[in-house]
């Protein structure tokens, strides 16, 4: 949980992108910055859960966190 925090924290900063002048040349870095800060931070709640989907949910995160990198 604590590796999906502190993600999502890295994430919602690096969407500081919006305050630079082409913030259209941007947009898919702050997209998938904002995607990959919810999933980390919905995988974090079935984590504290123990949701029967957290294998799935976590699975997804890794996914966009990947593609976010």
């Amino acid at each position: 949980m604590d590796a999906c925090f502190d993600c999502a924290e890295s994430c919602e900063y690096c969407t500081c992108c919006l305050r630079e002048q082409d913030v259209k040349m941007l947009t898919r870095c702050i997209q998938l910055n904002r995607e990959c800060a919810t999933v980390c931070l919905s995988a974090s709640a079935f984590m504290s859960r123990d949701s029967e989907h957290l294998k799935q949910i976590c699975n997804k995160c890794a996914d966009v966190c990947e593609a976010c990198a």
